[in-house]
This record gives C-alpha cells, sequence and structure tokens, in this order.
C-alpha cells in the first residue's frame, strides 16, 4: 500500500507499507523498497514495524540519517495501537521545515495503515468483528 507524495518547502515524503509477522519479513520489505527506482534517490528511508510473534511484541526502526524519526514514529504506532505492519517512510530533502516533518511523517503512517486496514477488511469478507480505524489525519496546508 503506497500514500501519494506529500510536498513541503522543497521537502517530498512517501509512505509505502505491508502487513507482517516476522523481522524476515519486514527486512525483506525494506530491502524491496530500497530497490524501487522511485524510492532508490531519497535522502531517508525510515522503516518502523510492530507485530505480535508467538506472543511477543516485536518493534524496531531505522531512522536513515532521519535523526529521531523512527523513534518518534514507532512512539506514534505505540499510541494508536498499529499493529502487524512494516512500513517505510522516505524523504527527498529540501528547505529545513524543522519538526513540521514528523506531523507529516505521522499522517503518512496513518494512511498507510489505514490502507492495509481497509485491504485486510476487503479480504477477508468472513470476519465479523468491527475494525477500528487509526484517527490521527493530515491535511497540508
Amino acid at each position: 500500500m503506497n500514500t501519494e507524495p506529500i510536498q513541503k518547502n522543497g521537502s517530498e515524503f512517501y509512505a509505502t507499507g505491508t502487513k507482517v509477522g516476522s523481522v524476515n519479513q519486514a527486512q525483506n520489505f525494506y530491502k524491496k523498497v530500497c530497490i524501487d527506482p522511485y524510492v532508490a534517490s531519497v535522502d531517508s528511508r525510515i522503516l518502523i514495524y510492530r507485530f505480535m510473534e508467538q506472543g511477543k511484541l516485536i518493534e524496531n526502526y531505522h531512522d536513515d540519517g532521519e535523526h529521531g524519526a523512527g523513534r518518534r514514529l514507532l512512539k506514534y504506532m505505540r499510541e494508536n495501537q498499529i499493529m502487524d505492519v512494516a512500513i517505510v517512510v522516505t524523504r527527498w530533502m529540501g528547505e529545513h521545515i524543522g519538526p513540521q516533518r514528523f506531523t507529516i511523517m505521522e499522517g503518512l503512517v496513518n494512511e498507510v495503515a489505514n490502507l492495509i486496514l481497509d485491504c485486510e477488511h476487503e479480504d477477508d469478507s468472513t470476519r465479523h468483528t468491527a475494525k477500528v480505524k487509526y484517527s490521527h489525519r493530515y491535511i497540508p496546508p
């Protein structure tokens, strides 16, 4: 699942994600994203993932030079109970935009998580339990 790019002061942000259930799946997804021609030229590829494996919570991140971004996005995923996904947020650097970059990135994480949730819900038409969408929405100015 992919988002549309968001541009702010010369920076461009984009996110892609998938369902995962193991570290190997998350790492393979990251490798696959990194060789994508669209993503190959970015300045940062931030990986965040969370899932349960054999009853144990597995979560981690990789900043790829975007200091503090992985930690902050993982915190966002915890707070919004986003699970069973790996997400890569990419950034092409433009002007310095400070903490606004985190708000944009959080919005992209939310968007990808909801796209994955919607796809999962469509694929599992036999499931009768309700799904709650992740609530945060970023609306660019």
